[in-house]
């Protein structure tokens, strides 16, 4: 049982220990860049936030404006098209006799209801009643200079003088004009519209007119006829239609701050009180546009009454005849922070608005910054982490060492350095304890590397060991890591690969191509003798050095796909219905069917490499393997000759070209027909021992490989290493242990 002091000296250890690491870590500075790291990133990030949302904004407001101008525009034209319909009605040359008459019985009368009865109210009805069926007017009114009533299709009106008619738009009808104007509430009575209304039952209605001069046929202005308009049908329908998203609404208002239209939340408005809980009621010409100073939908209770409240920010300014955007966001008159756009149509004297809640507006950007600050946090978490474990990396690069130095003894090799990195293994160079010969070692990571590709790397080996070609890679040794690492000792050749000699010097002369390539047939021709066949040749396989006093010296490698001819377990090495090899070197048979090629493949393949060497690019190129494969199946090559720069003789050309036919039956029947071939050609004294030696002095090959292009060009090289590819589907799948 501990002691309380052992307890305490134990917490002090602790204390000290992590205060010692602590410490440690800020002497370290391993938290400087990370830190400047995590600052710019920071920094980007608001600057990607302020964009977006400056962008949204941008993007908020162009709808705004679209939506407003739309209505406006639809408005406009629909009271311009009213103004024509009642002055073609007011123009009917039919109305001046019976009008003429009722205002002269007017004059002469006490009792102005005595035009109820005059035979003039039928003429007159004869002649609008027509015009009801064709227009959108629901009633019509005459009415005298001095405001009386003459002709109604409502009898109860004739003879009634309308309230302030002096201050009403009828005036400019007076002088001449067309007038249609906005909703206002009736200073008459007027029956309910509906066929289940009560006629009898009268009531001040929301109504909007069409107004025109009826006159003489010398132009004299005898009386006014006003056409009555339902605003909820006509007026509010291009306002119904702008409604955007959840809460959007456009709506219209008079100079007084009163809603011309109806609110797409009069339910809501009833429950806030701001609209009487009465049957069929409105906001049209009820609802004054006030800003309550809470808001309302959440419960709020504003502290001053109705009328003390001030207009909302945006009818201020829409009254005071300005046009505005506001997308930062203000209250309506729930009290709703909103965004919206606004405009005042100075010929009907009215304001129109569209607004949206900003919460709706701002919700994808509400998301958005969520994100940002879910991102940013991550980023100081990822970064506090990454100071920590960069710590303690340091600390274990001390055991990692041990590591190293059990990899450093495979067998009887000590490793150097690594000089390549596949997908499932490495290639070191290393030299052997006791001779001290450089060697290259290649291993096969048991845990990366399935069944079938560990049974193809001790293939390459059993195989490859059976080949004594000087030109061919020598192999020394193979065998096990205690950790189960696989691994085979070979030649370490300092060169450059056939690939990289063409890439950095560009298209070879005919006869050095000629005298490279006798060297790789001298190869495959061992091979081919004993039944194996190498179905990967390809310029990345291929190494040229000077070595033993010997240049151009050739060294053809990575023998991992070589197929045993007089094996009956071949096929178990491979995928069914699948093809092994490089796409661009590969022989059609191969990519038809695997199992039925022959050594003719490499023949189709070392033409392939020929035709490289020439030209400078292969026989077929493409932007994916199904394209090359393609090609590869039905595309006849160029000649050599009208591809290269250089002169290429014609018995190269018809050489290249056989090697290249699709049906193997036409190509050359061995590697050694083929050198034959080659050696036919007159530029086959053109390269020798001399010109390859003077090559050689020229050019400081390996000065110029140092361990970054070879990482560089590895990398490249992988890309079209060796590839499994399904012919059924065209999926690939390289693998990049074929690499020496």
């Amino acid at each position: 049982m501990n002691t309380p002091t052992s307890t305490q000296s134990a917490k002090l250890s602790i204390f000290q220990r992590s205060t010692s690491q602590a410490l440690e870590l800020v002497k370290s500075r391993v938290w400087i860049w990370p830190l400047i790291a995590v600052g710019l990133i920071m920094v980007m990030a608001f600057f990607a936030q302020y964009m977006v949302e400056k962008q949204l904004k941008r993007e908020i407001e162009d709808q705004l404006t679209v939506v407003l101008n739309t209505v406006k525009e639809g408005q406009t034209r629909w009271f311009a098209d009213q103004k024509k319909e009642v002055l073609a009605v007011a123009s009917d040359t039919r109305l001046v006799a019976p009008v003429s008459r009722l205002s002269e019985i007017l004059a002469n009368s006490d009792d102005p209801f005595v035009l109820r009865e005059e035979e003039g109210q039928k003429q007159i009805q004869d002649v609008l009643e027509p015009y009801d069926d064709v227009f959108e007017f629901i009633a019509y009114n005459v009415i005298s200079p001095e405001g009386q009533v003459l002709a109604s299709n409502d009898s109860y009106l004739i003879g009634l003088k309308v309230p302030s008619y002096e201050e009403r738009p009828f005036k400019r009808v007076l002088n001449g004009e067309v007038v249609i104007t906005h909703p206002f509430r009736s200073e008459l009575p007027l029956p309910d519209l509906g066929k289940e209304s009560d006629p009898t039952t009268r009531r001040s209605q929301e109504i909007m007119c069409a107004a025109a001069p009826i006159r003489k046929a010398d132009g004299e202005i005898i009386a006014v006829l006003s056409m009555r308009l339902d605003p909820q049908d006509v007026f509010c329908r291009f306002l119904d239609l702008a409604q955007v998203g959840e809460s959007g609404e456009t709506y219209a208002f008079n100079d007084e701050g009163v809603m011309l239209s109806s609110s797409r939340f009069d339910e809501e408005l009833i429950g806030m009180g701001l609209l009487p809980d009465q049957p069929q009621v409105s906001s049209m010409l009820t609802l004054e546009i006030r800003d309550p100073g809470v808001n309302m939908t959440t419960g709020g209770r504003p502290k001053l009454k109705r009328s003390e409240q001030p207009l909302t920010q945006m009818a201020q300014s829409a009254i005071s005849r300005e046009s505005g955007v506001n997308v930062e966001g203000y209250s309506d008159y729930r009290g709703v922070p909103v965004v919206g756009a606004w405009m005042w149509i100075e010929e009907y004297d009215y304001g129109l608005t569209t607004e949206l809640d900003r919460d709706e507006a701002y919700r994808s950007l509400i998301m958005l910054r969520w994100i940002f600050r879910g991102l940013i946090g991550l980023i100081l978490v990822t970064s506090v982490i990454l100071i920590i474990a960069t710590h303690f990396v340091r600390k274990l690069q001390k055991s990692m060492a041990q590591v190293v130095t059990e990899f450093q003894e495979m067998g009887q090799y000590q490793v150097m350095e690594k000089i390549g990195q596949g997908g499932m293994g490495a290639v070191y160079k290393a030299q052997h304890s006791l001779m001290r010969r450089p060697t290259a070692i290649k291993t096969l990571d048991p845990d990366k590397a399935g069944a079938e590709a560990m049974a193809r790397f001790e293939r390459e080996v059993q195989l490859t060991c059976r080949l004594n070609h000087p030109n061919t890679i020598g192999i020394y040794d193979y065998g096990r890591t205690p950790k189960g690492m696989f691994y085979y000792a070979m030649e370490y050749i300092e060169g450059i690969t056939l690939e990289d000699l063409v890439k950095r010097y560009g298209a070879l002369p005919e006869g050095r191509v000629i005298y490279l390539m006798s060297q790789v047939c001298g190869s495959l021709l061992e091979a081919h003798s004993i039944g194996l066949i190498h179905r990967d040749i390809k310029p990345a396989n291929v190494m040229v050095t000077h070595r033993g006093g010997q240049p151009d010296m050739v060294k053809v490698l990575d023998f991992g796909l070589v197929k045993n001819l007089k094996s009956a377990d071949q096929a178990n090495l491979t995928q069914e219905q699948s093809i092994l090899g490089t796409p661009l070197y590969m022989a059609p048979e191969e990519i038809e069917s695997s199992e039925h090629a022959d050594q003719r493949a490499d023949i189709y393949a070392l033409g392939a490499v020929i035709y490289y060497l020439l030209t400078g690019r292969p026989p077929f190129t493409g932007t994916s393997v199904s394209e090359i494969i393609m090609h590869q199946l039905h595309t006849l090559p160029d000649p050599p000759s009208e591809v290269s720069l250089n002169k290429i003789s014609s018995e190269m050309d018809k050489l290249v070209l056989s090697c290249l036919d699709k049906n193997p039956e036409k190509r050359p029947e061995s590697v050694k027909e083929l050198v034959r071939s080659m050696r036919r050609s007159p530029a086959v004294e053109a390269w020798g021992y001399n010109q390859a030696e003077k090559w050689w002095s020229e050019n400081v090959v390996f000065e110029q490989l140092d361990e970054t292009d070879f990482q560089q060009e590895s990398a490249q090289t992988r890309e079209v290493a060796q590839t499994v590819i399904n012919y059924q589907n065209r999926e690939t799948e390289p693998d990049h242990l074929n690499k020496t």
